[in-house]
């Protein structure tokens, strides 16, 4: 079985701004982004399609197929009350303190990478253990990471260490209780 983990493609004016949950406009680059993005796989393949129910990603979902299933377990994480403000204008000692310790540690009013990453592990149990059936699921840099982390066992603390461009492909191969996982650059 192949899983296609896409994250989406670039967004506009984001530069500086802290967003995750926030449901944000793609960049005027998105049709010619989704089909360099699509280009990475397979095409004869029948998939079974999952994206995170904001529109840069069901937007994406949509260019390569009508037939998906929105799920909110995909979803960026939270950053609460940071959510669209610039990262320079957060509270010092808030922003500090959620560095140092941000899987553990929940954005104000939002969530950890820790919760983020249970939401995605119980997500890929739910969905992708016990199937056979190839798989694309359209999400987020955090989500991807955070499902990363956990299948390659790197300690969440190191996941901004696994680099994802807009509209990066990862490939994960499970064959016979055996997993295998390769990065598809632009």
């Amino acid at each position: 079985m192949e899983i296609f983990l896409v994250r989406h493609t670039t967004l506009l004016n984001t530069e500086g701004i802290c967003y995750g949950a926030s449901d944000l406009e793609v960049a005027s680059t998105f049709s010619a982004e989704a089909k360099v993005t699509f280009s990475k796989i397979p095409p004869e393949k029948k998939y079974r399609v999952f994206a995170s129910p904001l529109s840069r990603c069901v937007n994406l979902a949509s260019y390569y197929s009508n037939d998906f299933t929105r799920d909110e377990r995909l979803k960026e994480l939270n950053f609460g009350s940071w959510e669209l403000k610039k990262w320079s204008d957060l509270e010092p000692d808030s922003l500090d303190k959620w560095m140092k310790d941000f899987v553990n540690q929940p954005c104000p009013d939002g969530e950890s990478f820790l919760q983020l990453q249970e939401r995605m592990v119980d997500f890929w149990e739910d969905i992708i253990i016990g199937g056979s059936q190839d798989t694309i699921i359209v999400s987020h840099g955090g989500p991807i990471r955070a499902i990363l982390c956990h299948l390659l066992e790197i300690p969440m603390k190191n996941a901004f260490n696994l680099h994802l461009d807009f509209g990066g492909v990862s490939r994960v191969e499970i064959n016979q209780q055996r997993l295998r996982v390769s990065y598809i650059n632009r």
